[in-house]
């Protein structure tokens, strides 16, 4: 493979240059890809961000033909919507930070599936594929995808070169998640400041309670929101929905007598 420095700093060198505009999950990896091509060709590219709890998020994704593998939310999103579980793509073994190789998903047993569909990476006709653990700070933050739509694509070689290019942007990906979750955080204190005018607009909550669930609903998606007081039976208050009405659980509340405080419980 001949002297791969010049193509790796050239790797890096795209990915900082990414960094300069806004950042987009479905382009971040397009110029990356154009120079990582001669050390690990490749159809389809991935980066995967492990979340909290185990979960995978598609970070960034890049493909030469054909659709991409994600449809919904990115990383950077934060919504769980666009979460994945690691049985979905197979990686279980990645994750606790095991280099894997497949060299043929048609043949290959980890890829079938009794009963059940194939992984989508299948059924796009992915045939080969590297992954590679994402390692920031002691702990595995992600994981690279290279895969190919021609079987036996990869040798040991091709392996060791992504774990090098995987080594170099590990901390790159890091700091661009806990850079977009720090200004989300901001975004939503900000929006915390209208709702004391909000509180005292009036006096009595059931008024102003439409106005505290449209300046709550930026900082807490929600669908419905409802305000219960302890000790009493019934919602002090309950606000329109985005899409249809809500259907609220049927509460009992009871007083604890050794803690002399009211705790809800769900009727039967």
């Amino acid at each position: 493979m001949g002297d791969h420095r010049g193509d790796l700093l050239a790797a890096l060198a795209a990915i900082g240059r990414s960094l300069q505009d806004v950042f987009d999950p479905r382009r971040f990896l397009t110029e990356f890809a154009a120079h990582i091509e001669r050390l690990l060709p490749h159809d389809r590219l991935m980066i995967a961000y492990r979340e909290e709890g185990g979960a995978l998020s598609v970070f960034a994704e890049h493909t030469r033909t054909g659709p991409l593998l994600h449809e919904g939310r990115y990383t950077i999103d934060f919504d769980p919507g666009g979460y994945y579980s690691p049985d979905e793509w197979v990686v279980e073994p990645v994750l606790r930070g095991e280099l894997t190789v497949v060299r043929d998903s048609r043949e290959d047993p980890r890829f079938r599936r009794e009963g059940a569909e194939p992984p989508k990476i299948v059924r796009l006709g992915l045939r080969s594929r590297v992954a590679v653990p994402l390692a920031s700070g002691g702990r595995i933050v992600g994981i690279l995808f290279v895969g190919s739509a021609t079987p036996n694509t990869y040798t040991q070689a091709h392996a060791a070169m992504a774990c090098q290019v995987a080594e170099l942007i590990s901390p790159f990906i890091e700091n661009i998640v806990l850079l977009h979750r720090e200004q989300r955080r901001r975004r939503r204190l900000a929006n915390l400041v209208g709702l004391t005018c909000v509180f005292g607009s009036s006096l009595d909550f059931t008024e102003s309670f439409e106005q505290v669930a449209d300046a709550v609903r930026p900082i807490l998606d929600f669908d419905a929101m409802g305000v219960g007081l302890l000790g009493v039976r019934s919602w002090l208050a309950r606000s329109r929905t985005r899409r249809s009405p809500p259907v609220w659980p049927e509460f009992r509340w009871t007083l604890s007598p050794s803690r002399q405080s009211s705790k809800p419980g769900r009727r039967c």
